[in-house]
């Protein structure tokens, strides 16, 4: 995730507002810090990923 969001340039804020999750947690889980996984979450943003890796 991070370094797709290098890659293309934007900001964790600006990534986090196109996937559809707050900063904070977009800022948890590339530390590795989130406390538990959000299936809802990790399906947008895989969705994401998949839409920037081209």
């Amino acid at each position: 995730m991070k370094k797709t969001i290098e890659y293309i340039n934007t900001s964790i804020r600006k990534a986090a507002e196109e996937i559809g999750i707050s900063n904070s947690t977009l800022s948890r889980y590339i530390r590795n810090q989130s406390k538990r996984q959000n299936k809802n979450n990790d399906q947008k943003m895989l969705k994401w990923l998949r839409e920037h890796s081209r």
